[in-house]
């Protein structure tokens, strides 16, 4: 032990040169004595006491014994897999497997976190567990890792790996029995073909398109040798990308669903000769991917799906709109009737009947084969004196597939000028209901008689059912007149009800 101290004293009273970088490493107790002067210090810490205190002019040194030192942390992190360089030719998903060492990754508790970037693009991570990469593009992804403090920042030097790896998967028929085998492909597409029975049907199209249904079409698949059991169809919504203000937007493809497309009696003593299925229940203005495969008979093997075929379904047939219905006094048997659209469509039809009463009436469907667009009226001649009636129409976007067309208007209510406008049911009579003037810019008058004694209910309504007048009238018996003020009411069409136990009459006001 003098031995040790003495060289240790010689050392410091020679030169005094202690530099800082000597004194960098940790001590593991902190407990002990110093002693400093002219800016130099040295500690003494539990082990021993003190041994001596040598001085030389103004310097002073006390020396006892150091307990031993640690070394500071070295935080270090290191991609072990994958490789650096590896290919990936059977998967498009890679995990990255990594160690952390002299470093606790928490989330704000420990001495930092983990920034990791995919092709540049920044991930936050606060564990340690492995990162999985999945439906990775063909062609080379680098992925940078790097250690950060709580703050995001990095430290100097910088701690980080890097890891580059490429991804080439190839489509195809991997079947070494197949007559389509690809000795380049690597990943199984379902496409292969086989010379026995197992023809992939050919000629898939799609045609009469709508808003939510097509046909699928393919070539009869029937030969001499190969009789055909069955035919199952797949689809499903296909992938998108679209732009707006600069930005792409990707939206992958949706599950398949598979259905049968035809199935056979199961004997096979002729070959089932579908050639087209209808496809229902899909959404307008959409793209699907579709296939197709057989069974022949005789197999319990499907044979490959023919090459997807893309269908985008047409958009929704427009609607009408805004039907109004006008009458003629000197032409009683005559109404216009008048819509607008909400789009183009190829022609629209209207559909009109007796409204009201007992028992149900047929409706008559008005304008022919239909009421080419752009036309946006009808007149109509076959109506009579007195009567009410109602209308509903509708627009029609295919001249040969009615199930493509618009859906009908709300029911315009009317009555044909003349006669005596009565609505009789078990002797519950009105008779002479009228409206005048109509159409008026502000006040409107309405009389009718009631023949016997009856509860009535006078009601005003807008276009779209609003009730603006309501009046109930008990045991009512003789004339009735009133003027009704529509000044503060917006222009349009409005609709006057007369109701009874028995029924209802109707008026149709116009506004001005």
């Amino acid at each position: 032990m003098r031995k040790i101290l003495l060289i240790i004293t010689a050392v410091a009273f020679a030169t005094f040169s202690f530099s800082q970088e000597q004194f960098e490493r940790y001590v593991v107790s902190s407990a002990g004595y110093y002693s400093s002067n002219s800016g130099y210090t040295i500690s003494s810490t539990i082990g021993e006491p003190i041994v001596k205190t040598l001085t030389s002019g103004s310097n002073t040194l006390t020396q006892g014994f150091q307990q031993g030192f640690s070394n500071p942390l070295k935080p270090e992190i290191e991609i072990y897999s994958p490789m650096d360089g590896a290919i990936f030719t059977a998967t498009n998903s890679v995990t990255v497997d990594f160690n952390v060492s002299d470093f606790v990754v928490a989330a704000g508790t420990g001495d930092g976190h983990i920034h990791y970037y995919v092709n540049g693009a920044l991930t936050m991570k606060y564990d340690v567990l492995a990162i999985p990469l999945t439906n990775l593009t063909d062609g080379n992804h680098v992925v940078i890792m790097q250690l950060v403090d709580n703050a995001h920042q990095s430290f100097t030097p910088n701690v980080a790996d890097t890891v580059s790896f490429s991804v080439n998967v190839i489509f195809g028929c991997t079947d070494t029995t197949a007559t389509n085998y690809d000795a380049t492909a690597n990943v199984d597409d379902e496409s292969c073909t086989y010379s026995v029975c197992n023809a992939i049907p050919t000629g898939l199209n799609a045609y009469d398109i709508t808003d939510t249904r097509f046909r699928l079409g393919w070539d009869n698949m029937n030969t001499a040798s190969c009789i055909v059991l069955k035919y199952n169809v797949r689809y499903r919504e296909a992938a998108t990308s679209t732009s707006s203000a600069g930005n792409w937007t990707t939206k992958s493809a949706g599950n398949w669903t598979t259905k049968s497309a035809g199935t056979g009696n199961g004997k096979c003593s002729f070959g089932l000769n579908n050639v087209e299925k209808l496809m229902i229940n899909f959404n307008p203005s959409t793209t699907y991917d579709l296939r197709l495969r057989v069974q022949y008979c005789g197999s319990t093997a499907w044979s490959g799906w023919t090459s997807t075929v893309l269908v985008t379904t047409a958009d929704v047939c427009p609607d009408l709109a805004n039907m109004q219905v006008q009458t003629f006094n000197g032409q009683q048997t005559k109404a216009k009737f008048t819509w607008d659209t909400t789009g183009v469509y190829m022609f629209a039809r209207l559909y009109t009947r007796v409204n009201g009463g007992s028992a149900p009436f047929d409706w008559t469907v008005q304008g022919g084969f239909g009421i080419d667009y752009p036309a946006f009226h009808k007149n109509i001649f076959t109506f009579t004196a007195g009567e009410t009636y109602r209308v509903q129409g509708n627009s029609f976007c295919s001249a040969t597939m009615s199930s493509f067309r618009g859906n009908l208007t709300p029911p315009v209510i009317w009555t044909q000028p003349g006669g005596s406008s009565k609505l009789q049911n078990n002797g519950i009579v009105i008779n002479n209901l009228n409206v005048y003037p109509n159409p008026s810019r502000d006040m409107f008058n309405i009389s009718f008689t009631s023949e016997v004694k009856q509860d009535l209910r006078v009601r005003i309504m807008n276009a779209i059912g609003e009730e603006l007048i309501n009046e109930d009238l008990y045991e009512f018996i003789g004339e009735y007149t009133k003027q009704i003020d529509l000044t503060k009411n917006a222009k349009g069409i409005y609709f006057l009800e007369v109701e009874t136990n028995e029924g209802i009459i109707n008026k149709k006001l116009i506004l001005q």
